[in-house]
């Protein structure tokens, strides 16, 4: 794992009509929203600096400009690698 003096959580969608992206660790249940990038109508980046205490497990949810959920993910970044 890459170690950062900025740690971040950070992906990619390929869901059509992402406007905004938010990040809720399951440590402090704490949400943030995600810096967005619209490459294309079909490809957005995102990212977040999180805090140490937030842990390594969040919930990643898309919605569209209407607030409706389009995409939820959630990753763990302590189980990283033992199943690859």
């Amino acid at each position: 794992m890459f170690v950062s003096p900025f740690p971040m959580v950070w992906g990619t969608s390929s869901e059509p009509g992402v406007s905004r992206v938010v990040v809720k660790d399951y440590n402090t249940g704490l949400e943030k929203q995600a810096t967005t990038v619209k490459v294309s109508d079909l490809f957005t980046l995102f990212y977040v600096l999180i805090e140490e205490d937030q842990g390594l497990k969040f919930d990643i949810i898309a919605y569209d400009g209407n607030g409706k959920e389009l995409a939820r993910e959630i990753i763990d970044e302590g189980n990283r690698g033992q199943n690859e």
